[in-house]
């Protein structure tokens, strides 16, 4: 628990480098043999993401799915967000398709960064399909 919160706290600090430290306690974590939960795994890949550090984000993505560590809604926002900001917009589609396949709920996040990926891609009728599906999903629409 106390390396989940710490990781947390580096997530959400204000400083633009907090995502080094992240990774550093989840690194140290790991070599300790000390089992990091749901949050922990989340909290370092928003961080990398808040960094601006997408390719790190998605490593630890890649490295959760493996592990035997339950994959969350935060967990997929964070990393369809990551490549959906790094141009990845087809890597993104792949994870939301994923995400409906799977038992994890979708969020706004979720839904926001899939449409934005499919602007980004300019596939105008997958987005116009998420829309739909958001309208049909316990997901409540931006109204900006």
């Amino acid at each position: 628990i106390t390396c989940s919160a710490a990781i947390s706290a580096c997530e959400k600090g204000s400083e633009c480098c907090e995502w080094v430290t992240a990774l550093q306690l989840h690194s140290a974590s790991a070599q300790r043999s000390v089992a990091l939960n749901t949050i922990a795994h989340s909290a370092s890949v928003r961080a990398c993401r808040r960094g601006n550090e997408w390719g790190k984000s998605l490593h630890l993505f890649n490295k959760t799915a493996q592990s035997k560590v339950e994959s969350d809604t935060m967990i997929y926002d964070a990393a369809i967000s990551a490549h959906e900001e790094s141009s990845g917009w087809e890597k993104a589609l792949q994870l939301f398709s994923v995400i409906a396949r799977s038992k994890v709920d979708s969020s706004k996040t979720t839904y926001g960064s899939a449409i934005n990926a499919c602007k980004q891609g300019g596939e105008w009728g997958r987005l116009l399909k998420l829309l739909t599906t958001t309208a049909h999903s316990n997901v409540e629409p931006d109204t900006a």
